[in-house]
């Protein structure tokens, strides 16, 4: 962690702007002095006071985080900003702004600034890097964000999905992965991954045939699809179109695409989109190339944006089942004194759920049969585990409880929603793959799937049972 120190006076923080940090020539060390903010210690929050000259300096990055400031070091003007710690915003107000904050991973400690009138500023654990990108359109759409190995060498990358162009029949989006040797002073390099490369590959890999309003594509010799388009009465397809349409999901392990297949006609200029190119980048932290390449149409493609919308509704449940079957996981050691109720019969100390909107055991079966197609994953939460007689939950008083002895498996988890992506492989069953958004150790994309039973799709199984660690 890097320090940058600010002086304090009669143990009051100057609260200046700093535009570069000075160069002490006198000998420092630990001052015996704390600081104190807000009733907080520096101190406790990991800062360190010295003592320099006879004065006593505190770090100015821990200072101004613990006043809620988010302060920026931009190494080649040796500037250090601090600023409010907002969210990024699509306001037209921000945008009229010298510079704003367009996305950001906070927990990463990384923030991506937009310039005006173009340009980004990156700024990771206090380093910052400007890379030449364009970031918003007239409809100010924000970028999505991802921080993960891309490439396999145990060093993260940021990928950015910028939308670059928007308008009637356009959207595309831009992808940018930023790369660092992982060694301090944090430097990037930009790599981009645009429109033209596309056209490359359908030059490369695809292969087309038009007859009687009919496109024949083949992908790499392999895979064929083929498009009828049902045009007005007397119109032919004169071109194909591709690339009207960009989308990039940036996800921690994997980045993925879509790209639009139009036809252009008499009367419609811009072209109707009738499929979807889809597949996943691959980045070798040089170069770019594609894979699992396919073609789906555009009702397909719309069925799959509805699906995904489903999938995500229940691994949102699913989490919430995994929250409240945890709850109990923070009376382990120094938390126990937060035990709510301890049961006479066995001794068994029992803790509050976590959800405020699921507070019974009918409640919590109601969330079950609405979320899993299996009776056995039901049965997993609402009866006795096998070496135990006592249950997971138990309800005194209308409240529900959870065992602190059978419940408890483990710290609940959290989905990176960007990264879902679905695959209806039959008309009741359809794949889902994700990646989690946070854990202590390196995990691979998770997988489970999801059924059609009687109108109401339903998960399979738990997201813990399909997390494939590496």
């Amino acid at each position: 962690m890097k320090k940058r120190f600010c002086k304090v006076l009669s143990l009051t923080v100057v609260m200046s702007l700093m535009t570069a940090v000075p160069a002490f020539a006198g000998e420092y060390q630990e001052s015996r002095f704390d600081a104190v903010i807000h009733g907080q210690s520096v101190k406790e929050h990991g800062g360190k006071t010295v003592e320099i000259d006879g004065q006593i300096y505190v770090p100015l990055r821990t200072t101004f985080e613990m006043l809620e400031k988010n302060v920026e070091y931009w190494k080649d003007s040796r500037r250090v900003f601090v600023n409010e710690a907002v969210e990024p915003s699509n306001s037209e107000f921000a945008f009229k702004q010298p510079y704003h904050l367009i996305a950001s991973i906070p927990q990463e400690r990384i923030f991506l600034y937009g310039l005006q009138p173009r340009g980004v500023v990156v700024s990771f654990d206090g380093d910052a890097s400007y890379i030449d990108a364009d970031y918003a359109t007239p409809r100010r759409i924000l970028p999505e964000i991802a921080y993960g190995d891309y490439t396999g060498d145990d060093i993260k990358e940021i990928a950015v999905s910028f939308n670059t162009d928007s308008g009637t029949g356009v959207d595309v989006d831009t992808l940018h992965v930023l790369t660092t040797d992982g060694k301090e002073p944090y430097v990037f390099q930009d790599h981009v991954f645009d429109n033209t490369v596309f056209q490359n590959l359908f030059d490369d890999a695809i292969q087309t045939e038009i007859k009687n309003n009919t496109v024949t594509y083949k992908i790499n010799e392999k895979k064929e699809r083929q498009f009828k388009l049902d045009l007005p009465e007397g119109r032919e397809i004169k071109a194909l179109q591709v690339g009207n349409l960009i989308d990039f999901d940036v996800a921690k392990s994997n980045i993925f695409f879509s790209v639009s297949l139009g036809a252009v006609y008499e009367g419609v200029p811009e072209g109707k989109v009738f499929g979807y190119l889809t597949g996943e980048i691959v980045f070798d932290g040089t170069q770019f190339s594609v894979g699992n390449l396919d073609m789906i149409s555009e009702e397909a493609a719309e069925m799959n944006t509805e699906l995904k919308a489903v999938a995500q509704e229940l691994l949102e449940r699913d989490l919430e089942i995994e929250f409240i079957f945890n709850a109990g996981l923070q009376g382990d050691s120094e938390y126990s004194h937060q035990c709510s109720l301890i049961w006479e019969e066995t001794g068994q100390k029992y803790f509050p759920a976590v959800s405020d909107t699921y507070k019974t055991v009918a409640d919590l079966e109601k969330l079950l049969r609405r979320t899993y197609s299996s009776e056995e994953r039901i049965q997993h939460f609402m009866q006795s585990d096998v070496y135990s007689e006592e249950p997971y939950f138990k309800e005194v008083d209308g409240q529900l409880y959870v065992n602190m002895n059978n419940g408890g498996k483990g710290m609940p988890i959290i989905v990176d929603f960007n990264s879902v992506q679905v695959n209806q492989i039959s008309p009741t069953k359809a794949d889902i793959t994700f990646d989690f958004d946070e854990f202590d150790y390196k995990t691979k994309l998770a997988k489970t799937s999801m059924t059609l039973m009687d109108g109401t799709w339903y998960l399979d199984q738990g997201v813990y049972e399909v997390a494939e660690i590496a």
